[in-house]
């Protein structure tokens, strides 16, 4: 990097990443979903499509903007795709009320920042924070406290639904369920 490095254009470029990133993180519950429903040919496509559109918007912005153009073409096409095509599509295949689904999407990335953050804020027994222990009791903590929120935001039927689609997806009969 060198000492021509500028800070402040990795930071740009960390913030355009990230804001990428989180709205990746807000659709996760409705790609859980639909995986759970097998439709994995469907968030593969628009992993291909995310892909394609970051190439060609590289092509397009690199040669301008440089490293802020590499972080822009990764992140608008995530932010497109999961904040129009990912919700419509996963709302059509889905057979929930839409609002409640919305409540529920809403209702767990606040509880999982909430999560993160207090457990990023916690020091585990003195260690210090960078420590690769600490770091990785820290990541099983967030990951078991995110599947028992996601579990506590659904409603009975809701849990039922997916328990149901479970059992007659092509997975359990292959699996001998």
């Amino acid at each position: 990097m060198g000492a021509e490095f500028e800070y402040s254009t990795a930071y740009q470029c960390l913030l355009i990443l990230a804001i990428g990133r989180m709205v990746t993180y807000f659709t996760e519950p409705l790609n859980s979903l639909l995986l759970t429903l097998n439709e994995h040919s469907f968030t593969a496509k628009l992993s291909i499509v995310e892909a394609a559109l970051s190439v060609l918007l590289g092509l397009y912005l690199i040669p301008d903007y440089s490293l802020v153009g590499a972080a822009l073409s990764i992140s608008i096409p995530l932010v497109i795709s999961r904040i129009f095509i990912f919700p419509i599509y996963s709302f059509k295949r889905i057979q929930v009320k839409k609002l409640a689904l919305a409540g529920h999407v809403i209702s767990f990335n606040v509880v999982l920042a909430v999560i993160i953050i207090v457990i990023g804020n916690m020091s585990l027994l003195g260690a210090v924070d960078g420590n690769l222990l600490t770091i990785l009791v820290k990541s099983c903590v967030v990951m078991l406290a995110t599947c028992v929120a996601g579990l506590c935001l659904f409603s009975k039927n809701e849990i039922l639904f997916v328990v149901n689609k479970l059992k007659s997806s092509t997975f359990s009969k292959k699996i001998g369920a």
